[in-house]
């Protein structure tokens, strides 16, 4: 559980300002979650730059009294120290069963002047749960839209339009920028309301890297980094789902994927970042061993967690760039 603190204003608003000590625990394959992998204690330089990192959480009902369901708050970091408003915002979509929380990647994101958004969705159901076995081939790209935007023209998944991740995004900084003016939250939406995706960094792991690669190939994105995840698939052997391999509105130079060697669907994973016609120099393919083989896919998680190296979180988010 979190711990509650009382921060100095401006940040102690409506009860949503708590200090994020999270770890992803939350590791999910097909749509079943399986055991954390044990990590190593965090390491003492990144206690000591969290020190000067602002993180909140806000209620996504704090946002629209519309939502009633899926409503662990979100978590919201930035650090003033580094703040730069030509740098992206972060946003990260969680894999199945995953909650918003903090990730080992988060401090060296915000040393680089990025603000980041850990958004709460439904991580119920994932493609892979629902789709193989349904006779629409597009059953993948439609339920991806039901969850990201709230089109309804699938039944597979029961998520209702305040549900998805693009209006909570849009909600959400409305709010933020409500509540906490002088940080200039607004700056990611346009005249209309609109998310400008071109400053937005599109991540998650699992089902939350699926949700970003649809992000990326529909909106011109200022990266897409995907850890584990789309193997959208039907049939056996598995067929790809159409979608991997529409035309991307996000230059293909943008893209950047990574997954483990081991992984339950490595293969898969390998043909779908070819679809997607991710560039080969842009792939990583961990390594590191977990120190227990927990759970039915125990290196899932491995690229979210303090195992993968400081050298490819940077190499992922384009950090060596700055």
């Amino acid at each position: 559980m979190p711990t509650e603190m009382k921060i100095p204003a401006p940040f102690d608003r409506v009860n949503h300002a708590i200090i994020g000590g999270f770890m992803f625990a939350a590791i999910s394959l097909a749509g079943c979650s399986s055991a954390p992998v044990e990590l190593p204690a965090k390491p003492a330089s990144e206690r000591a730059a969290s020190s000067h990192q602002t993180s909140r959480q806000a209620l996504p009902s704090a946002t629209n009294r519309d939502i009633t369901r899926f409503n662990d708050p979100h978590y919201i970091a930035i650090d003033p120290a580094h703040d730069r408003a030509d740098a992206p915002l972060v946003l990260f979509m969680a894999g199945t069963g995953g909650k918003p929380r903090d990730m080992p990647f988060f401090p060296a994101l915000l040393r680089a002047g990025h603000r980041v958004i850990s958004i709460t969705y439904n991580t119920g159901e994932a493609i892979q749960q629902v789709c193989p076995a349904n006779p629409d081939t597009e059953c993948a790209a439609k339920t991806r839209a039901k969850r990201l935007y709230g089109t309804n023209t699938i039944n597979v998944i029961d998520d209702e339009p305040q549900d998805a991740i693009v209006p909570r995004l849009v909600w959400l900084l409305q709010y933020l920028d409500r509540e906490y003016p002088a940080e200039k939250w607004g700056r990611y939406l346009d005249r209309t309301g609109k998310v400008v995706w071109s400053n937005v960094i599109v991540t998650g792991q699992s089902q939350g890297a699926g949700m970003a690669a649809y992000l990326a190939q529909e909106h011109t994105v200022a990266r897409a980094v995907l850890f584990s995840s789309p193997w959208d698939s039907y049939g056996r052997p598995p067929t790809l789902a159409p979608w991997l391999s529409r035309t991307s509105a996000t230059p293909l130079s943008r893209w950047y994927g990574g997954y483990h060697g081991k992984e339950n669907t490595a293969a898969l994973l390998g043909r779908a970042y070819a679809a997607l016609r991710i560039p080969p120099a842009n792939i990583r393919v961990w390594t590191a061993e977990p120190a227990s083989m927990n759970g039915p896919n125990p290196y899932h998680g491995v690229g979210v967690s303090r195992l993968n190296s400081a050298e490819n979180f940077a190499f992922m988010f384009g950090l060596g760039d700055k």
